[in-house]
C-alpha cells in the first residue's frame, strides 16, 4: 500500500480555525473540506513542505510553525501521514491572515462549525485530538 506524507497548517484566530474546501474537480476528496497544505515531494522535509504550500494556497507565510505529533490514517488503497503544524499568530504583533488564491471556498470555523463539515477521515481523526486536547 502506497505511504503518502502531508504537511498541514492547524491556523487558529481566537476561537476560529482557517479551512478551505478542496476543488470539486480533484482526483481524492474532492469537494470537502480541509485544512491548508500539501503532499511532501521525495526528499522534503514536513515544514518546507508546509511554507511551501501556504505560499502557494493562500499567500501566506507564518510566523511561527510549532509541529504536533505525526498521525497515519489508513484508506482502502492509501496510508497518509498527516505532519500536522500549528501556525498560530503573535496576538501582540498580528500578521497578515492567509487569503486563498485559488479562487475555491475558504472561512474561518468555530470547532464546532468544523466538527459538521464533509472532511476527509484523516481531518477528522485529527479535529478528535484537538478536540480532546482543547486546542
Amino acid at each position: 500500500m502506497t505511504l503518502q506524507a502531508v504537511a498541514i497548517a492547524l491556523i487558529p484566530d481566537r476561537d476560529r480555525w482557517f479551512a478551505q474546501r478542496r476543488d470539486p474537480r480533484a482526483l481524492r476528496a474532492a469537494g470537502l473540506w480541509e485544512f491548508p497544505g500539501g503532499k511532501l515531494e521525495p526528499g522534503e522535509t514536513p515544514r518546507a513542505a508546509l511554507l511551501q504550500e501556504l505560499a502557494e494556497e493562500v499567500a501566506w507565510r507564518p510566523d511561527r510553525l510549532e509541529a504536533l505529533p505525526a498521525l497515519r490514517h489508513a484508506y482502502p488503497d492509501l496510508v497518509v501521514e498527516l505532519h500536522p503544524f500549528r501556525c498560530p499568530g503573535d496576538p501582540d504583533c498580528p500578521g497578515p491572515s492567509p487569503v486563498p488564491v485559488t479562487g475555491l471556498a475558504w472561512g474561518w470555523f468555530t470547532l464546532p462549525e468544523l466538527l459538521r463539515l464533509p472532511m476527509p477521515a484523516a481531518s477528522r481523526v485529527l479535529l478528535d485530538k484537538i478536540r480532546l486536547a482543547g486546542t
